[in-house]
């Protein structure tokens, strides 16, 4: 408990005060926090605690984003968090202001005395301003906030829902472990009916209810049969934007899950692999491949190291490349109506394209296509197919007029 005490205070500037008969978050040090490459699948983080292994996932998946894609997105300067169950430390609000400025916070609890100690928290550490503190009932909505107020949205939700389900479920626990508890705990931290899985899927039973007035819901699970419990009722109810990682810390796992009813997707990435003279020749091929698209544009975005060339941002309003829809287009005149119609609607899909370098055989390159945007996942293989059937068809024509080029010059 001291450990932790004097680690947040050199480290984050955080000062923490915590009832005795309550949790003690620990936290690593800052030494450690250079060490880490922040990646959406985490697997390699085991030096780390895992609060702050959740708080650097979700700014990943931010930073993603906004960096590149910042007039794309329906976000605003800050983000607003909803921290279901934050405990007497509110470790995550505290934490994640402490690392980014532009994130405000509304955490709650059941618990009185943690409710007490987290507002005590955060005024000690002057955060009353982006931190707010509130009590929830144990039998009400997880997503109160959202419940009570039509008018509010959030960006990100957080949670790391108690793991048990009973005494005898901690008892159980604590005989495969070979060390005790570290800190003193209450059951309304570590018992909820039914253990984390049953209160996960109140959570998402909710989000169906609130959709898209949350960008992104998240949790954190301690089990991996959690996890399969969640994956499943995330597609039962047809929920395929989601995402799962893991953190890992010595001997222990843990897990992270996001999902979204939005059409912004997280890094979702295909390669095929071509022959071309250069990266520059593919790039140009590319461009002319979108320009035969009906309906398609695109449009360079910021420089990408990984990249040879500049990345370009293509989007679709809808599916024209088909060869049912381009049958159907002849039979069937667009009307103008149609057309000015379609310049309001949102896009089909987004997506961005990339080159990088081959193998080892000589003049071959990877093209990669990343979907960040879009509902339909068989209409973006479908371009994605056609895209690389029409460049490869256009490459080879390139190869060929390049070959009938030499032969010429030769005869003369």
């Amino acid at each position: 408990r001291c450990l932790t005490q004097g680690l947040l205070y050199h480290d984050y500037g955080i000062t923490l005060s915590l009832p005795n008969e309550r949790l003690c978050p620990p936290v690593p040090n800052r030494s450690i926090i250079p060490l880490l490459c922040i990646t959406l699948n985490c697997c390699d983080s085991h030096r780390y605690a895992f609060r702050l292994n959740y708080v650097l996932w979700i700014q990943d998946i931010i930073c993603k984003f906004s960096a590149r894609f910042s007039s794309f997105l329906p976000s605003s300067l800050t983000f607003l968090f909803l921290s279901s169950g934050t405990g007497a430390s509110a470790i995550y609000p505290l934490l994640s202001c402490r690392l980014e400025p532009q994130w405000h916070f509304i955490a709650t609890d059941i618990d009185e005395c943690s409710i007490n100690s987290a507002r005590l928290n955060v005024n000690n550490n002057d955060m009353q301003h982006r931190i707010d503190i509130l009590r929830v009932e144990a039998d009400g909505p997880i997503f109160a906030p959202l419940s009570e107020n039509s008018n509010t949205s959030f960006d990100f939700t957080m949670c790391n829902p108690p793991f048990y389900s009973s005494a005898e479920d901690i008892a159980q626990s604590a005989e495969s472990k070979e060390f005790g508890p570290n800190s003193a705990s209450a059951d309304v931290e570590m018992l909820t009916p039914g253990g984390e899985s049953a209160f996960v899927r109140r959570m998402i039973l909710e989000s169906i209810k609130f959709r898209t007035r949350c960008l992104w819901y998240t949790s954190m699970l301690g089990k991996m049969s959690s996890l399969f419990d969640i994956v499943a009722l995330l597609r039962n109810h047809s929920i395929d934007n989601y995402a799962i990682t893991e953190f890992v810390q010595g001997q222990t796992r843990r897990w992270a899950v996001a999902w979204s009813f939005g059409d912004i997707r997280l890094p979702d990435v295909s390669s095929q692999s071509f022959v071309a003279g250069s990266a520059h020749s593919l790039h140009i091929s590319l461009m002319a491949v979108f320009q035969s698209i009906d309906g398609a544009s695109y449009q360079e975005v910021s420089e990408d190291p990984g990249f040879l060339t500049s990345p370009l941002l293509v989007c679709a309003k809808q599916n024209t490349w088909s060869r049912s829809v381009r049958r159907k287009k002849v039979s069937i005149p667009v009307q103008t109506s149609d057309v000015g119609l379609l310049e309001t609607q949102p896009p089909a899909l987004r997506c961005i394209f990339g080159c990088k370098m081959g193998g080892t055989e000589q003049q071959t390159l990877v093209l990669e296509v990343n979907w960040v945007q879009g509902r339909d996942r068989p209409l973006f293989e479908s371009f994605w197919s056609h895209v690389c059937r029409k460049l490869e068809g256009r490459l080879q024509d390139s190869e060929l007029g390049k070959a009938m080029v030499i032969e010429d010059s030769e005869r003369l």
